[in-house]
């Protein structure tokens, strides 16, 4: 069956005519981490501790750095 550009050109677009900007937003992996710690006591703990840990670390650098 031969296809010509415009049946492929009409098939993209009603393919993708559906996505709108929501769609593209959710797909991002920051909203997907937002939505999961706002879910989850224990993830959100865990990404608390690793915060304070990295933020530690760099203090820590930063002060063993020489001036």
């Amino acid at each position: 069956m031969p296809t010509t550009d415009k049946g492929k050109k009409e098939l993209l677009t009603s393919k993708y005519a559906s996505f709108e900007l929501n769609d593209l937003l959710e797909m991002q992996t920051e909203f997907a981490l937002i939505e999961s710690v706002s879910q989850s006591k224990t993830l959100t703990a865990m990404l608390c501790i690793g915060i304070a840990f990295f933020s530690a670390f760099g203090l820590f650098l930063l002060h063993m750095a020489p001036s």
